[in-house]
Formats: C-alpha cells, structure tokens, sequence
C-alpha cells in the first residue's frame, strides 16, 4: 500500500537494506546491530591490542546481523572471535560460558536482550571467570547489569541516542513534558523516551511533506533529512539512496549501580 514504517523498534541493520521488499519505504533510526558489534571489537582492541575476544550470539537475524559485523572486525585485525549460539528463550548457558572460560578470553560481547547476558554473567562469576562483558542495543536495559547483581558491576552496552536523563535538549524536552502532563515518574526511562525521540522523527517529516501530506511526500520530506539534529539522536541524515539513520554508538557502563555514559560517540 506504499505506507512509510517509520524507527522500526529494532537495531537490526536489516531494516536499512533498501534492495529487500519495502525497503525503500522503511526508515530506520537506530545503529545496526553489525555496526554495533564492529565498534565494540573496536573499542576492546584499542584497550588491550592483545585481547581475547568472545561472542555470545542469539541464533536469528539479531545474531546473524551481528555476525556480519564481527566479520569485518575480524578481518581488519586479523583476529579470531570465538563465537558461542543459543536459540531464542534459552535459559541455561553453563555450556557457553564455560567454553567462553576455555578459551581464556579477556572480553566477551553478549548479543542478547536481557535475561540472557544476566545468566551469562551470573555463570561466569559461579566459574570465577572475569572478563570484561559487552553488549549490543538490547542489553542496554539497565535491569541487565543491575539484574546480576556484583556479576553485572563494569558491564558496557551500546546506545545509539542521547540519554533520557542528559543535559541535551531533546531529554530536556522529555522531561519538561513528561512533568507538564504528570507523567507517572516509574513510566518515564528508556523505552518512553525512545517512543518520544522516534515522534519527533516522524512529526518533522510530516511537516516537510507539505499542507496536505500523502504517504509519498512524506517518504520526500524523511529523505530530505541531512544532518538533521533533534536533540534526541545525533544529527540524521536520510536520502532517496540511504535509509539507515543513526551510525555511530556511545557506551554505558555499568558502577556501582548506575548506568554511566564512558566515551564519546564512536563511529
């Protein structure tokens, strides 16, 4: 029917893929899950260029996603990660964990959604093995680190937008609104936050798609976006050729019970 999608709520670089059906009419916000992983090995390598490297992955898109994305990372340093799969539900991972322990590694990126790096660390400390845990989009659920308790203290995610509590004036907005319309405080964080951000995305296309949008010309106004700064995601760029939105991360690290924002954008 030629309906836009607008922010996907999901990190996956597929949603970008323009050659895929309907891909010209998705536009996605966050940084794709290969782009994610890729920046994480990164980050690991410019810290210790001697490092260990292991990948606990979803076995699905989410995983195959971020696969690609180790893929490069891989051949850029001409390292091998050691990669351990679990299918979606899982909920025991005494068998990764302890294959992740044998391979002596110093850093271990989870890409899973919540309860799964939360057992993973929780293992890991039953084995007294002590790595550095990672995580893409999904575990950047402040539950993750503080749902392992001690286990989760140091564990660093990725996040593609501004913080809802920052000083940025996207979150600002956030929460004056939130305050004038009595938002309960338990409802606001990062997932009401996110629906706020990806609003503002859509409302700012729908006011480049003229006095009477269609859906046509509101694909036109989206792809006009370049360097697009709302305050809410680093500044956005979308075209007729590129739908992908946001490319770069920020990483939250987990001490002494609060998320902490530990390094610049990287990209």
């Amino acid at each position: 029917t030629g309906t836009p999608l607008i922010a996907p709520a999901t990190n996956s670089g597929t949603m970008s893929d323009l050659t895929k059906q309907a891909g010209d009419l998705i536009f996605h916000t966050d940084t794709g899950y290969d782009r994610q992983a890729e920046i994480l090995v990164d980050y690991i390598m410019r810290k210790n260029s001697d490092a260990k490297i292991g990948l606990v992955y979803q076995d699905d898109d989410y995983g195959q996603n971020v696969l690609l994305g180790i893929s490069r990372a891989e051949s850029k340093y001409g390292i091998l990660v050691q990669k351990e799969s679990y299918q979606r539900g899982a909920k025991d991972f005494a068998g990764q964990t302890m294959n992740l322990q044998k391979g002596k590694l110093t850093d271990v990126i989870i890409a899973g959604i919540i309860l799964e790096p939360i057992t993973v660390m929780k293992t890991a400390e039953k084995l007294n093995f002590k790595p550095n845990f990672y995580g893409t989009g999904p575990t950047v659920d402040k539950r993750v680190g503080l749902g392992a308790g001690p286990a989760g203290e140091g564990f660093t995610a990725t996040y593609w937008s501004y913080m809802w509590n920052s000083d940025k004036s996207g979150p600002k907005l956030y929460r004056d609104l939130c305050e004038k319309y009595d938002i309960p405080k338990p409802n606001m964080g990062l997932y009401h936050y996110y629906g706020f951000a990806t609003a503002m995305l859509l409302v700012e296309g729908l006011k480049r798609a003229g006095k009477n949008p269609t859906r046509n010309s509101l694909v036109k106004g989206l792809e006009s976006f370049n360097e697009w700064d709302s305050g809410t995601f680093p500044p956005i760029t979308f075209s007729r050729n590129d739908h992908a939105g946001v490319d770069k991360v920020q990483l939250l690290q987990m001490q002494n019970g609060k998320q902490v924002v530990i390094s610049d954008w990287l990209e």
